[in-house]
């Protein structure tokens, strides 16, 4: 069999598919004897070529749709956590919630945003490297500003949890202070 170029290769991996797209149960014989005995520029390859080629497609379709179906699967489980943290955010900013509401509103926020991390890594979008994180696909500039969107979003939350663990301390001393003028009164 002889050795093609990467050019040729692609192009017979073209003409392979053409056959496979009209014909997904087509025999590799077949393919072999419609590439030979076609009027426009016939071509002889080999069955195991033939083979091997179809092989390669049947492999890229495969990835294919696996991608597909984790992208899509991790959209809407991005969009389902969208929604859930819009109700939390809400919860936070409602002046009538308790602290112990909000508190847990923002834990339950960064649990969403770990866990959408953690599956997002999982699925091979993210690679670890030398303790950084890197890109393993091209970010529009939509997705980028996205991105620094939500670093925002975080680092407002962090300010708001701190926030809180501040008011909560303030409101602590205050009932300790107001129990203590209360027990000097009683004397």
């Amino acid at each position: 069999m002889p050795k093609y170029s990467k050019t040729r290769q692609d192009e017979h991996i073209e003409e392979v598919r053409r056959f496979l797209v009209i014909d997904p149960n087509i025999s590799i014989l077949k393919i072999k004897d419609r590439l030979a005995n076609r009027k426009r520029a016939p071509i002889k390859l080999d069955k195991d070529y033939i083979n091997k080629l179809s092989q390669k497609i049947k492999t890229g379709r495969t990835i294919r749709l696996n991608k597909y179906t984790v992208q899509t699967y991790l959209a809407k489980f991005e969009e389902k956590l969208s929604v859930a943290d819009s109700i939390l955010w809400n919860i936070v900013l409602n002046k009538s919630s308790s602290v112990q509401e909000k508190i847990k509103a923002l834990a339950e926020i960064r649990r969403n945003s770990s866990e959408l991390f953690e599956r997002m890594f999982n699925a091979g979008i993210f690679t670890k490297k030398l303790g950084e994180i890197e890109n393993e696909r091209n970010l529009s500039l939509t997705q980028i500003n996205v991105n620094i969107a939500e670093d925002e979003l975080k680092q407002k939350e962090q300010n708001i949890k701190e926030s809180i663990k501040r008011c909560i301390g303030r409101i602590a001393k205050l009932r300790k202070a107001d129990r203590g003028n209360r027990d000097g009164k009683k004397k």
